[in-house]
């Protein structure tokens, strides 16, 4: 499994430009929270099988990290 992990503060200005229901700076908070401890517990659980990385270090320096995926 490959987790790709964003900035909390990315996240809620991007969801803020969804229009489905109402999104609060706590609401969104919340779901990075907890997103991002399902996807700690799921790397711990499963070292061989999980890769996470950051989007923003993705975005800054892809080559090294596209070929260490690949």
């Amino acid at each position: 499994f490959l987790i790709v992990v964003r900035d909390c503060r990315d996240v809620f200005l991007s969801l803020k430009e969804v229009e489905f229901g109402k999104l609060t700076a706590a609401s969104a908070a919340t779901r990075w929270k907890n997103d991002a401890r399902r996807a700690q517990n799921l790397a711990v659980a499963h070292p061989s099988q999980v890769t996470v990385l950051k989007y923003e270090d993705l975005l800054q320096n892809p080559d090294p990290i596209l070929k260490d995926i690949l």
